[in-house]
């Protein structure tokens, strides 16, 4: 028989398991120190793939006057997301300010040395005072636009071009967050055995899936995770007829020991799968 102890020990690791699933996706997508520099060719940006989540890009701008460090990257929003935030994380440098603009496509068109902004969707010169600020919308509607298109974020599914430079200072580096998220998905949320009601039915299917990694859209809810508690508490949020809210919750069946128990045999499992320690 088990030691209560280590009983105890393994529905602990068991519980930081579970908290693992269904974390948010966080990635450093480009880092000009490790995946080398940024094109500075309008014609052929850097190609950028994004997640659902935050995307984070770091880049130096390091100008050798005349000659100004341009970079041009392609971010591709992928089907079924938008492109909902640009979080600027980082400006530091002997510049106080930077440009930042954008296009929709693989490429930007509009040449270096343009007198006007036609073409791009948007631009905006950011400063240090806008850390922790989400860009995007200043981008979109910058009031000094003259033929910029201009947007209101979201920026749907597709490839945009981001072109950013600084021209008067030797050195500047910056940070962006590329935040996406997931789109509802069509039918009913909540519904995850695709019967046209938000049920028991559908917790069943949840809890049948509890931990898995999957591509099925029915058990995205924005998280962009594998199926998780957080899928639990969207149905949970939605249990009831279609559109009527969370009706009837007096009904609706509780995770915590079906994900315990889950947790508990992926733990034992890693435990006994792990060599013993040696012994002196």
């Amino acid at each position: 028989m088990r030691p209560l102890c280590r009983l105890l020990a393994d529905l602990l690791f068991a519980v930081s398991v579970l908290a693992l699933i269904g974390t948010v996706h966080a990635d450093v997508v480009w880092d000009e120190d490790v995946h080398g520099e940024l094109s500075n060719n309008h014609l052929s940006p850097t190609s950028i793939n994004l997640a659902a989540g935050s995307n984070f890009l770091i880049a130096s701008m390091e100008n050798d006057f005349p000659n100004i460090d341009r970079d041009y990257f392609t971010v591709n929003v992928p089907e079924n997301h938008v492109l909902s935030a640009l979080m600027m994380l980082e400006h530091q440098g002997d510049d106080p300010v930077t440009f930042i603009g954008v296009q929709a496509g693989a490429q930007m068109t509009v040449p270096p040395d343009t007198l006007t902004d036609a073409g791009l969707l948007g631009w905006r010169h950011v400063s240090e005072g806008l850390v922790d600020v989400d860009i995007l919308p200043l981008i979109g509607d910058n009031p000094s636009h003259f033929l910029a298109t201009g947007f209101v974020p979201p920026l749907a599914s597709g490839p945009y071009t981001f072109w950013i430079q600084q021209t008067e200072a030797d050195f500047v580096n910056v940070e962006y967050d590329f935040q996406v998220t997931a789109l509802e998905p069509p039918g009913i949320p909540g519904d995850y055995n695709n019967d046209n009601r938000v049920d028991a039915g559908d917790y069943v299917r949840w809890r049948n899936n509890l931990g898995d990694e999957t591509e099925d859209d029915i058990f995205h809810n924005g998280d962009g995770g594998d199926v998780g508690i957080s899928d639990y508490t969207w149905w949970k949020d939605r249990y009831g007829d279609p559109g009527g809210g969370a009706g009837g919750l007096a009904s609706v069946p509780e995770p915590a020991i079906a994900a315990l128990l889950l947790a508990a045999a992926v733990a034992v499992s890693i435990r006994r799968r792990s060599p013993p320690p040696s012994q002196s």
